[in-house]
């Protein structure tokens, strides 16, 4: 399926270098012993690669102003803070 996503689930001692020809691995996760892998088609990552490399170019410093605005808009001021 386009975008699928493979999981493979192993312990973490089970971890051994794999050469795979049109899968990439993009993301892994350890829970105790459980230690997930995360797998798609290599065109589909290079796809989503492309797509936010394209969301990064069209930033501007206006995004970065209303973000900044956001952010401390909310904030209230602290009084006689202790460390």
């Amino acid at each position: 399926a386009k975008f699928g996503t493979i999981v493979v689930q192993i312990h973490p001692r089970e971890e051994a270098p794999v050469t795979i020809e049109h899968i990439r691995e993009y993301d892994r996760r350890v829970y105790g012993s459980v230690m997930l892998l995360f797998y798609a088609a290599n065109e589909d990552l290079t796809d989503e690669d492309d797509e936010v490399d394209d969301e990064e170019d069209s930033w501007d410093e206006e995004d970065l102003e209303e973000d900044l605005d956001d952010d401390w808009a909310e904030d209230e001021p602290v009084e006689n803070a202790q460390a």
